[in-house]
């Protein structure tokens, strides 16, 4: 038995709850990498619930994803491009040509159709 709230009671740990003796009060107990915070359990800093479930933490060289709930492989875009959306898409004024974004050389263009640079009219 325990003082809640100014009377005597008890928490009923069989249906998820604990006591705690600094407010007095039966709190829920929470899972492993959880804290109690405003009457509900959340994730601890740096863990996430995977596809809703426990807190984890995503191993190293991986993120968590907020839309899909995974961890996911980190994405590194290379130089002259950057992540829009979880892929790696060009600057503005660069064309990826031959997998990399580069811009087409002096008196050429970026045939779209082809993905590839081609000779301007005249050259």
């Amino acid at each position: 038995m325990y003082i809640i709230n100014g009377l005597c009671g008890s928490c009923q740990s069989a249906a998820g709850y604990k006591y705690d003796s600094v407010n007095q009060k039966c709190v829920w107990v929470c899972g492993l990498n959880e804290i109690y915070v405003n009457g509900q359990c959340v994730c601890e800093r740096g863990f996430n619930k995977i596809n809703g479930g426990a807190c984890k933490a995503c191993t190293a060289g991986k993120f968590f994803n907020f839309v899909s709930q995974q961890c996911e492989d980190a994405v590194v875009c290379g130089d002259n491009e950057q992540l829009a959306n979880g892929l790696c898409v060009c600057n503005s004024g660069f064309n990826r040509i031959n997998g990399i974004c580069a811009v087409c050389p002096v008196n050429s263009h970026f045939d779209s159709l082809n993905q590839q640079c081609v000779c301007s009219d005249g050259y």
